[in-house]
């Protein structure tokens, strides 16, 4: 397992994980969404999505529970914030349908597996 601390990469011996937890429990869903800080962090890096006029801050994904939509003013950068998911997704072992990433930019749709559909 590779862990990042204070800016360093630590590798550690692969952990066995014995038990997991419940999708019913009252607490996996809180769970999952601190799962997923580490990923809104790679995509904030990206400086990439559409940029609010009044405060200036760019939104490049919206997350809701198990629900993600990535945001783009062009295919370059939904390109971009899709290997970033990617990555991610690979490097915890999380595999996520190819549909629950969809991308929009410019009235138009793009999944993950790169299909586009008009939106």
């Amino acid at each position: 397992m590779r862990l990042h601390i204070e800016g360093k990469i630590m590798e550690t011996e692969d952990l066995e994980i014995q038990c997991g937890m419940f999708q019913v429990h009252t607490l996996s869903p809180l769970l999952f969404c601190i799962s997923l800080i580490p990923l809104t962090e790679k995509l904030n890096k990206l400086s990439t999505g559409y940029e609010e006029h009044t405060t200036k801050t760019k939104v490049s994904h919206l997350l809701y529970m198990d629900d993600s939509k990535l945001t783009g003013k062009m295919g370059e950068e939904l390109q971009k914030q899709m290997e970033v998911v990617r990555t991610f997704s690979d490097d915890i072992h999380m595999l996520y349908p190819a549909q629950s990433w969809w991308g929009t930019y410019h009235g138009c749709c793009s999944r993950r597996d790169g299909a586009r559909t008009s939106g």
